[in-house]
């Protein structure tokens, strides 16, 4: 047995991780400089990062469960990534929609959320690294 996850499980997580990493450390940034307009970039990165997020519940729950009992560390990470992710998806983004839409004046209120959904994106993607490069145990 394993200490992650294993099969088919394993290579989607690995596929919904290389989408994230590209969304988030690719076409985000990408759209930033590319796009005239910051607003349209951010408008159009958001809506890709909520899809991410998303769709990522179901192959963190798949993955959880494929992942053997005994595997307590990377169950733990899986499950955390879906926390953040939901985090993420159904109040960061909205928030900073919100700070978004007040204007000029809400600038600092949008940029520590921003801060706090850049801090919890690299966190998933290293737990979920961590996840797909856990040893294999013998047996």
């Amino acid at each position: 047995r394993g200490a992650r996850p294993v099969g088919p499980a394993a290579y989607l997580l690995a596929v919904w991780l290389g989408a994230q990493l590209m969304v988030g450390y690719g076409v985000a940034p990408l759209l930033f400089a590319r796009l005239p307009d910051p607003v349209q970039a951010g408008a159009l990165a958001g809506e890709l990062f909520r899809m991410v997020f998303l769709s990522g519940i179901p192959v963190l729950l798949w993955a959880i469960w494929q992942t053997p009992p005994v595997s307590r560390w990377p169950r733990f990470f899986l499950y955390a990534a879906m926390a953040s992710g939901r985090l993420q998806a159904l109040a960061l983004q909205p928030l900073m929609a919100h700070f978004k839409s007040l204007g000029p004046d809400a600038r600092v209120s949008f940029l520590a959320v921003h801060g706090a959904s850049q801090i919890l994106y690299a966190g998933i993607s290293l737990m979920l690294l961590a996840v797909l490069l856990a040893p294999r145990r013998p047996g």
